[in-house]
């Protein structure tokens, strides 16, 4: 338990203060823009080298994970879809050779993952179009359309911030708090 806490501190998610109560730290903004600076810098540089390697049979497969995505989003199944937006960015750095690139996202985006699930219901289906758009630069060998892609996607989540705080202050750094 020692080893877990202390892990989640060092992400940023409990404040351990010796002799008093360890508690969940809020949503800072400026670990989520951190995190997606991060995020958006190793997974631009993993969908470069994607486009150069990838197969068409690994196009039909990211479509098939698409198709997949679609059908959560209309049986209203957000977590299904969160799941399977992972599985196709994880699937994308697999392609470009960079596998063990995933465990550095995953360790960066558990903040943006904050945001992610306060704001599944509304942002599925944005998510869903931008992730056609992506494969479509992707099946295209675009990459200057796709890196663009790949950017404004993963950007969203600034705005989306902005959102969630307005609606759910109460999970947010306060400075008065």
């Amino acid at each position: 338990v020692r080893d877990a806490f202390y892990r989640l501190s060092e992400l940023g998610f409990l404040r351990i203060r010796p002799q008093r109560a360890t508690t969940i730290t809020y949503i800072s903004e400026q670990a989520l823009r951190d995190a997606r600076f991060i995020r958006t810098a190793i997974e631009v540089e993993c969908l470069r080298a994607a486009i150069a390697n990838i197969t068409d049979a690994q196009i039909a497969e990211l479509g098939a994970l698409i198709e997949q995505q679609s059908a959560a989003v209309d049986a209203g199944e957000k977590l299904i879809f969160h799941d399977l937006d992972d599985a196709l960015h994880r699937r994308i750095t697999e392609i470009a050779g960079h596998p063990s690139a995933w465990s550095l996202i995953r360790d960066q985006k558990v903040h943006l993952d904050r945001i992610r699930y306060l704001s599944l219901a509304a942002g599925a289906p944005v998510a869903l179009e931008e992730h056609k758009k992506i494969l479509a630069a992707i099946a295209s060998r675009d990459q200057v359309a796709a890196e663009a892609h790949m950017r404004e996607h993963l950007s969203r989540i600034l705005a989306t911030f902005q959102e969630v705080r307005l609606t759910h202050s109460e999970y947010f750094e306060d400075p008065d708090r």
